[in-house]
């Protein structure tokens, strides 16, 4: 457990709306992860834009939930993006699957109510980060390395301040300091940077 007991405590009280904006914040972080590849891609061509477009449809909600938007054909829009992944796949894909898997956590947050969207959506880019730093390494990494690795502690310091501001009382400026914490100057959560066509925060 990379964040002590009290964090995940934390983030599973969340209530649901909480709950969606902090995976909403975790999609943002790791969007550029999936616009990497599909840049690339010519099956995820086009997709970029659209993927980005449901973020700030999520951004939205989440500062006027009583705004009505059919988010079931959302998500299988989302869901026939996911790429299949085996062990010989490229990391590229991992990455970008777990960005995609985070967006589907945040509409199901909204959609369904598990109570666990925070968690999931912690675990999604926190696995991430340490995957990437594996693949660079090329080996696993000790729970030493990882706790004391630049990226980590990035990713340990976002999580922990969007949970704090969750705490505080619901507000426009509550909401734009979050998602400016997650935007990142726009860089993804492994450093890659936003690509410039898209929505700036």
């Amino acid at each position: 457990m990379l964040f002590g007991p009290k964090f995940y405590r934390r983030i599973e009280k969340l209530k649901n709306w909480q709950q969606q904006i902090f995976a909403t914040a975790m999609a943002e972080r790791m969007f550029p992860n999936f616009a990497a590849l599909s840049d690339s891609d010519v099956k995820l061509g086009g997709k970029i834009g659209q993927i980005d477009e449901i973020i700030g449809e999520l951004w939205l909600y989440s500062s006027n939930s009583s705004r009505f938007k059919n988010w079931y054909p959302v998500y299988k829009d989302v869901e026939s993006c996911l790429i299949k992944v085996d062990e010989d796949s490229p990391f590229g894909f991992y990455a970008a699957n777990n960005a995609l898997s985070c967006v589907l956590v945040a509409i199901s947050s909204i959609t369904e109510h598990s109570g666990k969207e925070s968690l999931l959506a912690s675990d999604l880019s926190v696995k991430t980060v340490i995957s990437y730093l594996e693949q660079i390494e090329g080996r696993t990494l000790t729970d030493e390395e990882i706790v004391e690795n630049e990226f980590v502690q990035n990713e340990l310091d976002c999580q922990m301040e969007i949970s704090r501001l969750l705490g505080l009382h619901r507000s426009t400026e509550t909401m734009n300091m979050i998602r400016k914490i997650a935007f990142n100057e726009g860089y993804s959560n492994i450093g890659i940077p936003r690509p410039e066509q898209t929505g700036k925060s």
